[in-house]
């Protein structure tokens, strides 16, 4: 406990102004009071450490952290969504062949009786009418 009262009164005296670091110092050795200007200063800044992080007082001089920038891709994003869409239609256009061929060896297509000649040239006969 008097370990971390050291350390906030270190964090302290970092931050506050050098007269009011020294009167502190020679308060500190001495067992006196200081000045109601130093008071104040030194709520302030214990305030700010309540403000900022009340485990770590040291936090104070840091710089608040700064906005994350965004990663930069890989590859453009509308060349990725090309890539995908032309991807997903070759994909289903390959599943369509593939049942295709299931289809035609599990049903395969009857082959057409070929015409006697008396019957084409009937069909040429009336074709021309």
């Amino acid at each position: 406990m008097l370990g971390r009262f050291r350390e906030t009164i270190d964090a302290i005296l970092r931050v506050v102004t050098p007269s009011c670091r020294a009167e502190v110092e020679s308060a500190l050795e001495s067992q006196s009071d200081i000045s109601d200007e130093c008071k104040l200063e030194i709520q302030a800044v214990l305030q700010s450490f309540s403000q900022t992080d009340p485990q770590n007082p040291e936090n104070v001089n840091r710089e608040p952290p700064k906005k994350s920038v965004p990663k930069e891709h890989f590859i453009d994003p509308k060349i990725g969504v090309a890539i995908f869409v032309g991807l997903l239609i070759t994909g289903v256009g390959g599943y369509v062949v593939y049942v295709n061929q299931l289809l035609q060896k599990y049903y395969p297509q009857k082959k057409e009786k070929k015409l006697s000649k008396k019957k084409v040239t009937s069909m040429l006969t009336y074709s021309y009418i």
